[in-house]
């Protein structure tokens, strides 16, 4: 299982199972990259 995350400034990719993990970051900086997986972690 894994989410897409979209961003205009680029996207990322991360699994969900057996953990979250990053599987593909396409242009976004560290902070957007960060925030991103904030968000697929704990939802806010």
């Amino acid at each position: 299982m894994h989410v897409h995350v979209s961003h205009p400034d680029g996207e990322a990719k991360f699994w969900l199972t057996p953990s979250i993990e990053l599987a593909r970051n396409i242009g976004l900086s560290a902070t957007k990259r960060g925030q991103a997986e904030r968000l697929v972690r704990f939802g806010r």
